[in-house]
């Protein structure tokens, strides 16, 4: 089993409400068919010291059956995907791809 993160690192604006509603309703529509059996959305609330500012405004986690099912969902729609970002954010996200133990 695969999970795959993408973060928005802390440091600019981000239209939550068109990231739920649309971004990753779309995520579903296009990933699910292809292998990936869960998403959620998760909004950063702060850091280990109180007050502090989370180090991600934003975290995904898509979780696949496997790698080859990732990789093909990405060189399918990951264009179309990534399209999208300008509609609820102007940060660059960062992707980790990790193998569930």
């Amino acid at each position: 089993m695969i999970k795959v993160y993408v973060l928005y690192p802390e440091g600019g604006a981000f239209n939550f409400d068109y990231y739920v509603s649309s971004h990753m309703k779309m995520v579903g529509e296009l990933l699910t068919p292809m292998g990936m059996t869960d998403a959620v959305a998760t909004k950063g609330l702060g850091g280990l010291e109180p007050g502090s500012k989370p180090a991600n405004v934003c975290i995904a986690e898509l979780t696949f059956k496997d790698m080859e099912s990732f990789q093909k969902s990405m060189a399918a729609h990951g264009d179309k995907l990534m399209a999208d970002l300008p509609n609820f954010t102007k940060i660059q996200p960062v992707m980790q791809i990790n193998e569930v133990l």
